[in-house]
């Protein structure tokens, strides 16, 4: 929710009952809710490259269970 979310008891309850569709799985009712709440949500999705990624702690595992703590910190 953006910074200037003001929380009133009409958002409370929007907020309230697009959580329950949410844990239904209903995401698009959920968003239609928070919408119909006058409610603004952004979403940020980060993207890694998985392989690259699993690699990378990998090594870092390896170097910390050395005992290479200060090495398997850097990128």
């Amino acid at each position: 929710m953006g910074e200037d979310f003001v929380a009133t008891p009409a958002k409370a309850a929007g907020v309230a009952k697009a959580n329950d569709q949410l844990k239904k799985g209903d995401h698009k009712q959920a968003m239609e809710t928070l919408k119909l709440s006058e409610i603004n949500v952004a979403f940020v999705m980060e993207v890694a490259p998985l392989d690259k990624t699993i690699s990378g702690i990998d090594t870092a595992a390896q170097l910390i269970d050395s005992g290479k703590y200060y090495e398997g910190t850097k990128p």
